[in-house]
């Protein structure tokens, strides 16, 4: 009897068996008779595609397609939300899901001004086009109201810091008139302000203006005015002395004097400090226009 010789190399089945499965993996690439279905060309689908379906566990088209219809309807069940396309963010359907409002008169209503600034002309013009701009960018209404709330606080702060900012430049200045000046201080502030009304400024417009300059450089600016003018050409209430010469120039000044609402108060107030001053001012300018 012949003895069979074993297997010298008793890996090989093995081995062979492996690499049939290695040629079977190695198949999805190609169009063999092996091959997975998505890998056929007739299908025309991409290698990324054939890549994602590997992962998969699909038999065929038609399983694909019913995973397909079966997510979807998941999706619209659930109320699920699509990606918008990050280049047309305005045009996604989903903003109104999210709280924006197609009717623009919804968020004129219901976003209110800022409560520091309401009445303010400046800041309401403003808010109606924030508000505007809110409507058409898509921002959902509870954010819109949200985000007039916060420009408003940043623009309350902001003027906050700049009246701070504005008061210390005053004092500073002001304490540096005050000792640049001494003594003469106040005598060059009534002398500023002199000057101002000799320009035909009153109360109001002074008021406006140190409101814009700061009272210190409003005075500062004016003093100079008056030192330049002189004091004794410069026609106030509180300084009744430089009268016209003319009876024209008498009439323009009755006529100038009668929109100085100080002046004329002081007229009729037997109290007012230049009651008496004005009072003959006035008569001057009578006498002197009636003169000619």
């Amino acid at each position: 009897m012949t003895q069979e010789h074993p297997n010298p190399n008793p890996d090989a089945g093995a081995a062979g068996g492996t690499g049939g499965a290695g040629a079977g993996a190695a198949g999805t690439q190609t169009q063999g008779s092996d091959a997975p279905w998505f890998s056929k060309a007739e299908l025309g689908l991409s290698q990324d595609t054939r890549d994602y379906l590997a992962t998969k566990n699909y038999g065929g088209l038609e399983d694909a397609f019913k995973a397909k219809r079966t997510f979807e309807t998941l999706a619209r069940d659930r109320n699920a939300l699509t990606a918008p396309d990050p280049a047309k963010l305005t045009e996604w359907d989903g903003w109104t899901r999210l709280g924006w409002e197609a009717d623009a008169g919804k968020y004129g209503e219901s976003v209110p001004v800022y409560e520091k600034f309401k009445g303010d002309p400046d800041y309401e013009p403003f808010h109606a086009d924030l508000v505007k701009a809110a409507h058409e960018l898509k921002v959902p209404l509870s954010q819109a109201k949200a985000l007039a709330d916060k420009v408003g606080g940043l623009f309350q702060a902001r003027n906050e810091a700049l009246d701070a900012a504005t008061a210390r430049e005053r004092e500073t200045l002001d304490a540096q008139l005050r000792t640049q000046w001494g003594k003469d201080y106040d005598a060059n502030v009534e002398l500023g302000r002199r000057a101002a009304k000799a320009f035909g400024l009153d109360s109001p417009d002074m008021g406006e203006l140190e409101a814009i300059m700061g009272t210190p450089k409003f005075v500062q600016a004016f003093h100079k005015l008056g030192k330049a003018m002189g004091e004794d050409r410069l026609v106030t209430t509180t300084n009744p002395g430089g009268d016209p010469r003319s009876p024209e120039a008498a009439r323009a000044e009755r006529q100038r004097l009668k929109a100085d609402r100080d002046f004329v108060a002081s007229l009729d107030d037997n109290r007012h400090p230049h009651h008496k001053a004005n009072k003959e001012r006035w008569q001057k300018l009578i006498d002197i226009e009636a003169g000619g």
